[in-house]
This record gives structure tokens, sequence and C-alpha cells, in this order.
């Protein structure tokens, strides 16, 4: 939380299992909600974002095979937050800070 408002982070992910628990653990703890949306993940993606302390949502729209933006959409219109922010699930963005 920053200035009294609530910050959600959405993490769009397919078949990030290997790497989305590190992505979940290396989210500031001024983030109050981490929502994965899991977008046809055919391993155990949302099984280990759960187990690493994200809310973990399903979208399995997809437009022309990819579903990255209907998997946006959706976490943004779950999310709780004041502030809405997204990132990727295999943590290829430098850490926040």
């Amino acid at each position: 939380m920053i200035n009294k408002k609530k910050i959600s982070l959405i993490i769009p992910c397919k078949n990030e299992a290997k790497i989305i628990a590190s992505t979940i653990k290396n989210v500031p703890k001024y983030i109050d909600e981490v929502v994965v949306v899991d977008n046809g993940s055919t391993d155990t993606t949302a099984k280990v974002a759960r187990d690493a302390g994200a809310r973990v949502i399903k979208e399995p729209k997809k437009m022309n095979g990819i579903g990255y933006g209907y998997a946006h959409i959706t976490g943004i219109k779950n999310a709780t937050g004041d502030y809405i922010f997204g990132m990727d699930g295999d943590d290829t963005y430098p850490r926040i800070i």
C-alpha cells in the first residue's frame, strides 16, 4: 500500500511453472495483491502460483492462438487495487525497487 492506496499486480501466464514462484517471491512488499491469470497452461503454473501466494484466475479465451490481451483484461477486471500494474510471469523485467 502506498499513500493508503491498494496496489494490484497482474501477471498473465502460460506454462510458467518453472519460474512463476520466483517471480512472485521478488514482488516488492508494497504490492498488496498479486493476481496470476492462467491462460491455458498445461503444466502446474496455477498450483505453483497459488502456493507462492498469488490469487489465480483462469482465462481460456485466445485470439488467433494468443490470449495475452484477454489475460490482462481478465486480471484488471478481477483486481481489487486502486492502482493496477502488469508484468510478465517469466521474470524478464528488472526488479521493482
